[in-house]
């Protein structure tokens, strides 16, 4: 019984076989075909375009900038994304008004070819259109951060100090002035050039030109600062000694660029090579310091002598 079964099986599948696989490809292309035909409904979001506002008029804000629209279309047609680029909601401005008021949105179907059904979810877009106007208006540089210390900014130059500015009406009433993009100085220790672009302030559409050079200028500053140092004893015979630690008091005038660490570059020393005998000295100062450092109360002596005493 398996046997007579088995063979019926092995004769089904063997005969005419060529025919039998046409005809399963022929009805599976069929119903492939028609389940494409088959009407499915979706939902797109399409960008709404504003077109033919005149030109002395500037659109301010929109309630809405995206479009909801219900589709009807062939599955085949949704699938491969055509329907976005035949699909183009808009927004006609000819009669546009100073003000705020509703506009229709309409959709323009550039293949009307195509057999599809569309519904905005929403007929009408709510605006605020302002008169346009061109003022000329100084440039302020943004700057931020600050310079190295014993830097200063000196100056800045701009190739040009005013822009023409382009924009809604009311967008003027507390607008003086149009600001670069951030200019960062942090840490800077030399005069630096850098192209920066306008800023757009809310309701401005455009601003001519649309970027300045911009020039930094940075001086390193001289700062003046008074310290004590100690005083070095060079040469002294063995057996002498000081009954206080020699010192002196100098007026430095000091480069930005040499402030940090100043101190510990300087020394002061004097030549004890002529003590012979307990008694007081006047000696020459021996100053040594980094240049550019200048000393502004010019000690060449040390005006109070040293009291030295033997200690043999």
């Amino acid at each position: 019984m398996k046997s007579s079964v088995w063979t019926k099986l092995k004769y089904f599948a063997t005969h005419n076989w060529v025919q039998k696989l046409v005809s399963v490809l022929m009805a599976v292309g069929i119903w492939y075909y028609v389940n494409s035909l088959e009407l499915t409904e979706n939902t797109l979001n399409l960008p709404i375009a504003f077109v033919n506002l005149p030109p002395d008029m500037v659109l301010v804000n929109s309630s809405d900038t995206i479009a909801e629209l219900s589709v009807s279309a062939r599955k085949n047609i949704i699938k491969n994304n055509s329907l976005l680029k035949e699909i183009n909601p808009y927004v006609d401005l000819t009669n546009a008004r100073i003000g705020e008021y509703e506009y229709k949105i309409s959709i323009n179907i550039t293949n009307p070819d195509l057999q599809f059904q569309v519904n905005l979810k929403k007929q009408y877009v709510t605006l605020k259109i302002d008169r346009l106007e061109i003022k000329n208006l100084p440039i302020k540089p943004k700057i931020i951060g600050q310079v190295s210390e014993g830097f200063v900014m000196e100056s800045i130059i701009l190739n040009t100090n005013e822009a023409a500015v382009h924009g809604a009406s009311e967008a003027f009433k507390d607008l003086q002035y149009i600001e670069t993009g951030p200019i960062d100085i942090s840490g800077i220790t030399n005069s630096i050039e850098k192209i920066v672009k306008l800023t757009l302030p809310a309701s401005i559409t455009e601003v001519k030109p649309s970027e300045v050079l911009v020039v930094v200028q940075i001086q390193e500053k001289r700062l003046t600062r008074e310290e004590i140092f100690p005083v070095k004893l060079n040469n002294l015979s063995p057996g002498y000694s000081t009954p206080q630690p020699p010192q002196v008091l100098l007026i430095l005038n000091i480069p930005g660029s040499l402030l940090s660490g100043y101190k510990e570059k300087i020394s002061i020393s004097v030549d004890c090579s002529s003590v012979n005998a307990p008694g007081a000295y006047t000696f020459p100062l021996e100053i040594d310091a980094p240049k550019g450092i200048q000393i502004v109360n010019k000690i060449k002596y040390l005006n109070i002598p040293f009291a030295l005493s033997s200690t043999n």
